[in-house]
């Protein structure tokens, strides 16, 4: 079975990553129902902090292939981590051929794929401009889409650290329901509508 390996170690490490948030958080997930268990999918998670990519995938009950930069496919042991949870490089700054055809491949393959559509970590905490590769995907596949709006996790790890500490503070994670767009959908109301989703997502909360 294809991505076996990927899912066998999300599934082992579910409880470690449990457990870390707990003493980390505490961590909340709210809606997880609404992600669908299988079929092509696009996630789309707004992006606060380092740990945002395994925060999600311990959200969610099956494997998101998370678009992630090239940098980090440059240093010897994450590459490896990394391509083990299958997450793949993006380039960040220029259009990048070679990570869309591997992106439309997951998506054909109907799998999930994870995207943080502001392209870099917000250094406030807000969300930031969409860029709008993601809005170009959806109108090429046709895929729905949901939306993860995460809340606190920038006090694991603040931008510009690396160490891990507590937040002293619960994390929520949001999911939304799933969004099913128009061929007729321009990508600037594709854009607004996910900007508008990621927002009330990420300031829940409660």
């Amino acid at each position: 079975m294809k991505y076996l390996l990927s899912k066998l170690l999300v599934f082992i490490h579910r409880p470690i990553i449990l457990s870390l948030g707990t003493i980390f958080g505490p961590v909340f997930i709210k809606g997880w129902k609404n992600v669908p268990r299988r079929g092509k999918l696009i996630v789309v998670v707004n992006h606060i902090s380092d740990v945002d990519a395994v925060l999600v995938q311990l959200a969610s009950k099956r494997l998101i292939h998370f678009m992630a930069a090239d940098y980090l496919f440059k240093i010897p042991v994450v590459k490896n981590i990394m391509r083990a949870f299958a997450a793949f490089p993006v380039d960040r700054d220029r259009p990048d051929k070679r990570s869309i055809k591997h992106a439309l491949k997951i998506l054909n393959e109907e799998q999930a794929l994870g995207i943080f559509p502001e392209g870099r970590l917000s250094t406030d905490g807000k969300l930031k401009k969409l860029l709008p590769g993601v809005a170009m995907l959806i109108k090429m596949t046709d895929s729905p889409v949901i939306c993860c709006g995460i809340n606190g996790a920038h006090k694991i790890i603040p931008y510009g650290k690396v160490i891990p500490r507590p937040a002293l503070s619960k994390i929520t994670l949001t999911w939304g329901e799933v969004i099913r767009f128009d061929k007729d959908d321009s990508k600037e109301d594709i854009l607004e509508k996910l900007k508008q989703e990621l927002i009330t997502l990420s300031n829940d909360n409660n």
